[in-house]
């Protein structure tokens, strides 16, 4: 699982109009500090950690040594991963997940 602070430079470099993401101790990532301090709300660690994009950016890329060899991953394994990760559009996520009533039409009467 990558850490806060790559997840974060990612997140950043897709949004160059953002300049601090606020994350909660389970890992979501939120633009909005009100919606960071709700989320951890939720949790039992509720701290919320500011991550500036200098801060991100200060993270050293991680560059695979070409000598060691890379073992392949079982299907177990990368479905781990993938269940694991949390998503870093939460906002969306949470949109996405929302109960919505279906509108009923009204009967009008005729004049």
């Amino acid at each position: 699982m990558k850490n806060l602070q790559t997840r974060a430079k990612e997140l950043f470099d897709k949004n160059t109009e953002k300049e601090v993401v606020y994350a909660t101790a389970d890992g979501y990532l939120f633009f909005e500090k009100t919606k960071a301090e709700a989320h951890a709300g939720t949790l039992s660690d509720r701290k919320v950690q500011t991550i500036t994009r200098e801060q991100a950016n200060a993270v050293e890329p991680v560059v695979a040594d070409p000598q060691l060899p890379v073992p392949p991953a079982t299907n177990e394994q990368l479905m781990a991963d993938a269940t694991n990760q949390p998503d870093v559009d939460t906002e969306m996520a949470a949109l996405n997940t929302a109960s919505v009533e279906p509108i009923k039409p009204t009967k009008t009467k005729k004049k």
